[in-house]
């Protein structure tokens, strides 16, 4: 109590094993390697730039995590109260290559900036700050992205219970890589001014909810739900690129529309006068789209059984904004893609 344990710039390791060690203060890694297992952690932790701490079979009950450096959370950790990891640098890095387990009810925060990847079981986890992987991240309960940026570039991140993003918070899934996947057991919750940007794929195995000024947005990724429901204050953003590669939102089942859609259309991509680009497949759609937006060319939306088209019209100009025309089109004369998960922006990248 009221003691500080720590490295110094001349230590290289220090190793502690075996029984219960009790941290009721504060812990102060400044230099090199630290290794704790067995500890029961009451008391904030911090790891300066450069230094490295594992954490090995960890009881945690109160207390913060300070990191400019290095921290890894190995085999497992348990918590039964809220576990706060705070990042002071771009630079710092979280990596569970063991789990995380929590109580139901409690929170796991990241907040700050810098990495994050690991396998978080019960609880929720909640990112405030922002926070990029480059492995995998497995959450067994709810992710929640209040207020902060959930990025992932090589890494997949799975959750068994809602993704939750709110408070102008937004959750990207990055194109330049060979696994970028998010994907859900539950719903896919999007509000409060915040965005969910699809340049990879995005999964989610009950409905995609569309809040209030929130935004949807399938850059070059691809979108799956198996329902869809929009708010009227909504938006849709669709990338169309050709007949046969436009990646848009499939809905398995019924697409409640509403709220706005915006489609672009790719520079490498001439949308020629009379052709109609597919924007969204679904099962059944009800309602419409309030308003309608076009960067370039296209000059309406129609609705047919199964997905939603736009048109360019014939004689419009390349900064085609605005018609809307309501219709019902046959299958036939669309393309019909089968897409998966729902991503996030391009030019958050």
């Amino acid at each position: 109590n009221g003691a500080m344990v720590g490295l110094n710039a001349t230590a290289n390791y220090l190793t502690v094993i075996g029984g219960q060690v009790y941290l009721n203060s504060a812990l102060t890694v400044q230099a090199g390697s630290a290794y704790f297992s067995g500890l029961a952690a009451q008391g904030a932790i911090t790891i300066q730039a450069g230094a490295n701490a594992t954490l090995d079979n960890v009881m945690w009950t109160a207390g913060k995590i300070n990191n400019t450096g290095n921290l890894i959370l190995s085999k497992t950790i348990q918590y039964a109260g809220d576990f706060y990891y705070y990042a002071t640098s771009t630079s710092a890095s979280l990596s569970a290559t063991g789990s995380v387990t929590a109580t139901d009810g409690s929170i796991f925060h990241f907040s700050g900036q810098g990495n994050a990847e690991g396998s978080y079981n019960n609880g929720t986890v909640s990112v405030e700050g922002s926070f990029a992987t480059s492995a995998d991240v497995n959450v067994d309960g709810v992710l929640q992205i209040a207020g902060g940026a959930l990025a992932t570039a090589k890494g997949n991140i799975k959750t068994t219970k809602d993704i939750i993003v709110t408070k102008s918070g937004m959750l990207i899934a990055a194109i330049n890589s060979t696994a970028m996947n998010i994907s859900t057991n539950a719903n896919l919750v999007v509000n409060a001014s915040s965005q969910v940007v699809v340049q990879g794929s995005l999964s989610v195995a009950s409905t995609t909810q569309l809040g209030a000024q929130s935004t949807l947005i399938v850059a070059k990724g691809y979108a799956t739900s198996t329902a869809l429901a929009m708010d009227a204050a909504s938006k849709y953003v669709v990338t169309v690129f050709s007949n046969t590669t436009s990646r848009v939102l499939n809905v398995i089942n019924n697409a409640q529309l509403s709220g706005s859609l915006e489609v672009d259309v790719d520079a490498s991509f001439t949308f020629g006068a009379g052709q109609t680009q597919t924007v969204m497949t679904y099962g059944a759609h009800a309602g419409t789209f309030a308003t309608f937006s076009i960067k370039r060319d296209p000059d309406s939306v129609n609705y047919g059984t199964k997905n939603a088209t736009v048109t360019r019209g014939m004689g419009s100009s390349s900064s085609g904004m605005t018609s809307l025309s309501s219709g019902m089109e046959s299958d036939a004369s669309v393309s019909q893609l089968a897409i998966l998960p729902i991503a996030f922006l391009a030019y958050f990248l």
